[in-house]
């Protein structure tokens, strides 16, 4: 058997047909992943839930049928506004001939005939009948038990109703919460495909490294948000069949949270991989940086005002120098909200200062902060994908640990330098330099 040598071997891996191959099987298997989640988690959630509530609603039913039958003078509007025993709760009475008798909710006025309802025509054909549907008297979804009664007086169905509204709720948090894993998963996938794939005329030991590396980090990041997912859909199970629709609003922005949490760490994913796919081009165009560094102050002063610090932006570029240098304004915005954000986020006291200044020969932009500081030991490790000087802290406040690592890849991109200036406890200065 003949061994392919590693030229072949690149070529191979760089043909469009792998290439494809590659990216849709990672597809592939996120798909059926998320397919597995849904049915195996919403769809016993859904059915266990309308189970559990057609079961009480049943008890509900058999009390107003003995009522009935054992009290036939009862007046009927009397009768469903006792049994109503909640808000949420609709009570009807229905004679043979589909015409409504009383109803707890609606005027009869405002009725049609009910003849043909789902939950009646079955409770015509076995006694009982279960139906879930949108209501065509008040457009509100529900599910609906109808028995039949009959008296010296009377003959007819006893109708209960109850919203949907915690188990449509849980549903449909739990749907989002899919789609939002699948399309996470096939982003995530498709970056390291494309990786493996843009690396591949390296040699195959080093693009294997790489490639490990990049999914265990990227993994481990995920990991914590993913499982928050998991349990607070978990939890929303057992609270739409507690019919307990506080905790159910609670683990619901819970769970809007988390989904945020994933879209900061897909949004930096991206960047990256821009970032590194484009490397040092050939710069193209100009972008005041005046403008974007004033801009990206501005839209902070809401959230540095809730913490109590001042934010300062300071232009000293004399004013016949221009402030327009080749960089994308992408690339400046990413630079100086990144810079911004980390200052904000590790400063208690105090503020940050956001300085420019431009000469004929280069721009440098200068973020300082009177926040914890760091080491020097730490300093050379801060710009790695994923490093953290304070793990807790900033996955606390939302940090996905990718922020100083784009910082890098868009300064070097266009050309420039980046320096660390930190003393612990006094505050840090980062230093960007951006040639003409």
């Amino acid at each position: 058997m003949q061994i392919p040598s590693l030229s072949e071997l690149r070529d191979k891996l760089s043909s469009s047909g792998w290439r494809g191959f590659l990216i849709l099987s990672y597809i592939l298997v996120v798909a059926v992943f998320v397919v597995l989640w849904v049915w195996l988690l919403l769809v016993p959630l859904q059915s266990t839930s309308v189970d559990e509530q057609a079961v009480a609603l049943s008890s509900v039913a058999d009390a107003t049928v003995y009522i009935l039958e054992e009290h036939p003078d009862s007046d009927f509007k009397t009768v469903v506004e006792n049994v109503a025993k909640n808000d949420t709760m609709r009570v009807s009475i229905i004679a043979a001939n589909g015409h409504v008798l009383a109803d707890s909710r609606l005027d009869l006025d405002e009725l049609d005939n009910h003849l043909e309802r789902p939950e009646i025509v079955s409770a015509q054909k076995d006694g009982v009948g279960i139906s879930v549907r949108t209501s065509d008297s008040d457009n509100k979804r529900r599910i609906y038990v109808a028995k039949q009664f009959e008296n010296e007086k009377h003959k007819g169905y006893v109708r209960i109703a109850e919203q949907m509204n915690a188990i449509d709720k849980a549903t449909r948090n739990g749907q989002i919460s899919g789609f939002i894993l699948l399309v996470i998963g096939i982003i995530v996938l498709g970056i390291v495909a494309a990786t493996t794939l843009r690396r591949a005329t390296s040699p195959v030991g080093h693009l294997e490294r790489v490639r490990t590396d990049f999914v265990a980090n990227a993994s481990h990041e995920l990991k914590t948000p993913v499982a928050g997912i998991k349990l607070l859909a978990e939890s929303l199970e057992i609270a739409a069949h507690d019919k307990d629709y506080e905790t159910v609003e609670i683990f619901s922005q819970r769970l809007g949270d988390e989904t945020e949490r994933l879209q900061s760490l897909v949004t930096d994913l991206l960047d990256l991989s821009r970032l590194e796919q484009s490397d040092i081009q050939a710069r193209k165009g100009e972008t005041d940086l005046h403008a974007i560094l004033s801009a990206e102050v501005e839209s902070r002063r809401s959230s540095i005002n809730t913490k109590g610090l001042y934010l300062k932006f300071i232009d000293s570029t004399p004013q016949n120098i221009s402030t327009r240098f080749p960089i994308s304004s992408s690339d400046a915005a990413l630079i100086i909200d990144n810079l911004i954000d980390n200052a904000i986020r590790y400063t208690d006291e105090g503020g940050v200062t956001v300085t420019l200044f431009c000469d004929k020969k280069e721009a440098l932009i200068k973020v300082s902060d009177t926040g914890i500081g760091m080491s020097a030991d730490v300093i050379p490790r801060i710009f790695e994908r994923f490093y953290r000087v304070d793990v807790a802290r900033s996955r606390e406040l939302g940090g996905t640990g990718l922020g100083l690592s784009l910082v890098r890849h868009a300064v070097l991109k266009s050309r420039g330098t980046i320096e660390v200036d930190s003393t612990v406890g006094e505050g840090t200065t980062f230093r960007v330099r951006i040639p003409r």
